[in-house]
């Protein structure tokens, strides 16, 4: 397919252009989170939320998709909230030693603190797993009803919720910031055929370039932003890749892994271009190690 076509009539977001993302997003979102403490990379210093809103986004999109097939029930939620919380115990478990012996923080308040004003599961970052899963059960609940309209309000008043939570309790910005693209995929799956049918690449680029730029509230502008991607990424005809493949089902553990690996690397001085190699290789050992483990512990446990 060539890059300028009139329309996106008849194309659709396949897994193939969602594993890329996958592929992509985790370290994007670590570049993210390096620059908040090294020069020169402050090109992805406002990167982190249109990262993480892409997350949501596919999360919302690959979900409508399942409740379309009729793959989605309160028994899929189940399954997947536990395979999700037993996930992240490896990553927990080295997070922890580097916090103990590589560090001087206050062990135990450092992890009040990660999960009282983070939410997150004691390991940093791991706050999108804590909404994720609370979304799975809205989107459940919003799925048994019938009306569009207030299925969509339904979702969004529980946006609303976090909105108001973190606001009066002070928790990170995060939290609210970027989980509007959630609906936003929803919706997205619900009329990506008319979308598509609509825009063309040109268009399609142009509208994404001005989004990008507003000056706008960042909740206001992610849906549409992640919208945009969406559906100029549509275009691309991607084939199976046996790299992308592999790191699309490594990402949230490459981007679990972050942290520890940060803590681990903190005292050591070298060149940020290094730094940045290093601990993107850091994070897909752990990922693969942490990733193996945990397919040995769903054998043995049968989860």
């Amino acid at each position: 397919m060539g890059l300028l076509v009139s329309s996106f009539d008849g194309i659709k977001f396949d897994i193939n252009q969602t594993k890329l993302l996958k592929f992509i997003l985790p370290f994007l979102i670590i570049l993210h989170h390096l620059q908040f403490n090294y020069e020169g990379l402050n090109l992805f210093a406002n990167f982190g939320i249109y990262v993480v809103g892409l997350f949501f986004f596919i999360s919302g999109y690959g979900l409508e998709s399942k409740q379309k097939r009729d793959s989605f029930d309160i028994r899929w939620c189940l399954n997947k909230t536990i395979k999700l919380l037993f996930s992240i115990l490896p990553y927990l478990s080295i997070y922890l030693f580097a916090l103990y012996f590589c560090t001087n923080l206050p062990f135990v308040d450092t992890i009040k603190y990660s999960i009282i004003h983070n939410w997150s599961l004691v390991v940093p970052y791991s706050w999108f797993i804590t909404v994720l899963i609370l979304f799975y059960y809205i989107f459940y609940a919003a799925s048994r009803i019938s009306n569009i309209v207030i299925k969509y309000f339904t979702i969004l008043a529980f946006t609303a919720l976090i909105f108001v939570i973190v606001k009066l309790t002070g928790s990170q910005p995060a939290l609210h910031m970027s989980n509007t693209c959630f609906l936003a995929g929803v919706i997205y799956k619900d009329f990506e055929s008319t979308i598509h049918s609509k825009f063309g690449i040109v268009v399609n680029l142009i509208l994404l370039g001005g989004v990008f730029f507003l000056k706008l509230p960042n909740p206001l502008i992610l849906p549409l932003f992640t919208s945009l991607i969406i559906t100029t990424i549509s275009c691309l005809s991607l084939k199976n890749n046996k790299l992308v493949n592999y790191f699309s089902e490594r990402s949230l553990g490459v981007y679990l892994s972050q942290a520890s690996i940060f803590i681990i690397l903190e005292g050591i001085n070298i060149n940020i271009y290094i730094r940045v190699f290093v601990v993107f290789l850091l994070c897909t050992i752990q990922a693969e190690i942490c990733d193996r483990f945990f397919k040995k512990m769903c054998y043995e446990f049968k989860i």
